[in-house]
C-alpha cells in the first residue's frame, strides 16, 4: 500500500522529469536533492543525479553518484543501469557492460539493458553482436524505440542501409522524446547517405539540428558572439600590432602541445594513435585556457594580448599550469602534453603569446567535406558554436576561424605549426603519426603500431576518457552533396587555394 511518504517522492520524481524536459537542470537537481533529504540513497533520485552531473559534463561527480547508488542498492538495475552509463561515457567499456548485465539479471523483461548492452557492441565494431542485444530488447518490446534505432544502425554498419530506412519509417518520430526524435533523425540521415539518397538525407539532417537547437541550446545564448569575436580579432591580427608586444619572459616549464582546428578533422583518431606511445599523454576537449580568459576578464581577446607585461604573463601561465595538475595529476618526466580542443584554433595567438614554444597541430580536411562533416555529425563545439546547426552557419563559421588562423600565423612567424590532414591520416594513420612524432621531437615506439588493441588509461585522457573512433567514410562526402554545396564554394576558394585542395575541386 502507497504511503504518503511515497505519494511525496513519486510527486517529486515527476517534478524532477517535467524540469529536465525542460532544461531547468538546477530545479531538476533541487527536487532529487529533497527526495534524498528523506530518503538518502533512493535509486531514482541518485540515478536521475547521475544523469544531470553527465549532462553538466561533469563525469567525476555523475561516476561517484552512480558508484554510491550501486553500493546502496545492489539489487537495483536502475542502479545498475545508471553506473553502466557513466562508465561507458568514460570509455571503460568492459566495466560499462558488465553494469548493463547486471541490470538485465535483475531485471530480465526490461528492454532497456539490452539496448545498451547492444549500442556498446556497436561502438566496438561488431554490429552482429550488437543486433543480437536489439533482437533480445525488441524481444521484450517490439516496439522499443531505442531498440529499433541501434537495430537500425547495425544494418547501416552491415551496408544495409535500405534496410535501416524501412524499418526507421515504421516508427512515428512524434512519439518520442526530444532525445530520442533527434537521434532519430541523425539515424535516418545517416541511412539515407549510405543509400544514396543525398537529398532527403540533407533534409533530416536539418530536422535533426533544428531539434537540437530548439531542445538542447540554452534559451538566452547569443548566437552572433562568437563571429563578432573572431570578426573583431580578425581585424586586429597584423605583423604591425604583434611587433607592438613586449617580450615574453622566459618559460618555467614545457608548453603543451596543441590540436587545433575546425571540427570534425580526425582529431580523435589522431589522439587514439598518439595516446599509444608510452610519452604520449593526452586531454581531451578540456578548456585548460578557462582559466585564463577568466583572469584576462570578458571582451579583454585579442586587445588584451599587447598590454601583457611580463609579470602577468607568468602570472597567467600559472593559472596553466594549475589547471593542466588539476585535470591530469602530475604527468611523468618526459612526457608530452597534447591539448585536443579543436576551437583553441581561435585563441592560438593567446596561446603563443603565453607560451611562445606551444606546437600546434593544425587538424585539415577538404573544406567543402569539413563543412558538411561539421553541420551533419553532433560534437562538443556545438554547444560553444551553434552555427553549427546550419550548412551556412558552419561554412560561415569554417571560413572565419580559418581566416583568422591564417591572419595569425602571419602576424606571428615564428609560430610553430604542423598541418595535419584528414585524408592521409585515415589514408595511412601510421606514416601520419610519425610525422607528428618527428615535429615534437619525440622518438618513434612500435607500441602505436598497435594503437588499435593498446588499453587506453583513463588518466591520460583527463576527465573525459578516451574518444570513440568511428571508421571514417571512404568517399569524400562533399562529393555527392556538390549541388547543395554549390553556393558556397565561392566563401571556401581562399581556403581550398591556401591549404592545398584547389587540384582536387577541379577534379
Amino acid at each position: 500500500m502507497s504511503t504518503p511518504a511515497d505519494a511525496r517522492i513519486e510527486r517529486l520524481l515527476q517534478e524532477c522529469a517535467a524540469h529536465a524536459a525542460a532544461g531547468r537542470a538546477a530545479q531538476a537537481w533541487t527536487a532529487c536533492e529533497r527526495i534524498l533529504h528523506s530518503a538518502p540513497n533512493h535509486p531514482l533520485a541518485l540515478a536521475k543525479q547521475s544523469e544531470l552531473a553527465l549532462a553538466a559534463g561533469d563525469l567525476n561527480r555523475a561516476e561517484q553518484l552512480a558508484r554510491r547508488n550501486a553500493q546502496a542498492n545492489p539489487q537495483s538495475a536502475q542502479a545498475q543501469m545508471s553506473l553502466g552509463t557513466v562508465l561507458g561515457r568514460r570509455n571503460q567499456a568492459d566495466a560499462a557492460q558488465a553494469a548493463f548485465e547486471q541490470a538485465a539479471a535483475l531485471e530480465p523483461a526490461n528492454p532497456l539493458p539490452y539496448t545498451r548492452l547492444a549500442a556498446m557492441q556497436l561502438q566496438r565494431g561488431q554490429p552482429a553482436a550488437a543486433e543480437t542485444e536489439a533482437d533480445r530488447a525488441l524481444e521484450r518490446d517490439p516496439r522499443f524505440a531505442e531498440a529499433l534505432l541501434i537495430r537500425a544502425r547495425c544494418d547501416v554498419a552491415r551496408g544495409m542501409p535500405e534496410q535501416a530506412v524501412m524499418r526507421l519509417v515504421r516508427v512515428a518520430p512524434h512519439t518520442l522524446d526530444p532525445d530520442l526524435r533527434m537521434a532519430y533523425y541523425f539515424d535516418l540521415a545517416t541511412a539515407q547517405e549510405a543509400g544514396r539518397k543525398p537529398d532527403q538525407a540533407m533534409a533530416s539532417f536539418h530536422e535533426a539540428n533544428r531539434l537540437f537547437g530548439l531542445h538542447k541550446l540554452p534559451r538566452n545564448l547569443d548566437r552572433e558572439a562568437l563571429p563578432k569575436q573572431l570578426i573583431h580579432a580578425i581585424g586586429r591580427f597584423s605583423p604591425e600590432w604583434a611587433a607592438t608586444w613586449p617580450p615574453a619572459p622566459p618559460e618555467e616549464f614545457a608548453a603543451p602541445t596543441f590540436v587545433v582546428g575546425f571540427p570534425q578533422a580526425g582529431g580523435e583518431l589522431l589522439m587514439r594513435v598518439l595516446c599509444a606511445h608510452p610519452r604520449i599523454a593526452v586531454a581531451w576537449e578540456e578548456d585548460l585556457l578557462a582559466d585564463v580568459k577568466k583572469a584576462l576578464g570578458p571582451g579583454a581577446w585579442p586587445d588584451v594580448l599587447a598590454q601583457l607585461d611580463g609579470d602577468r604573463i607568468r602570472a597567467l601561465r600559472m593559472l596553466l599550469r594549475h589547471a593542466i595538475k588539476r585535470r591530469l595529476g602530475e604527468l611523468t618526466p618526459g612526457t608530452q602534453l597534447i591539448v585536443k580542443r579543436m576551437l583553441n584554433i581561435h585563441e592560438a595567438g593567446l596561446i603563443h603569446r603565453l607560451l611562445p614554444s606551444a606546437r600546434f597541430l593544425l587538424m585539415l580536411r577538404h573544406p567543402a567535406d569539413h563543412c558538411l562533416s561539421a553541420f551533419t555529425r553532433r560534437c562538443p563545439q556545438t554547444m560553444h558554436a551553434p552555427q553549427l546547426l546550419t550548412l551556412e552557419g558552419s561554412v560561415k563559421l569554417y571560413a572565419q576561424t580559418m581566416s583568422l588562423w591564417l591572419r595569425t600565423a602571419q602576424a606571428l612567424p615564428q609560430l610553430h605549426a604542423l598541418p595535419v590532414r584528414y585524408e592521409q591520416l585515415t589514408g595511412d594513420s601510421l606514416q601520419c603519426a610519425q610525422g607528428v612524432l618527428n615535429f615534437l621531437g619525440v622518438p618513434w615506439s612500435d607500441t602505436v603500431r598497435a594503437w588499435r588493441a593498446a588499453p587506453v588509461n583513463r588518466a591520460r585522457f583527463g576527465a573525459q576518457g578516451a574518444p570513440a573512433i568511428k571508421p571514417p567514410p571512404t568517399d569524400p562526402r562533399w562529393r555527392a552533396q556538390l549541388h547543395t554545396l554549390r553556393p558556397y564554394m565561392p566563401i571556401l576558394k581562399p581556403y581550398l587555394d591556401a591549404f592545398g585542395y584547389a587540384s582536387s575541386q577541379q577534379k
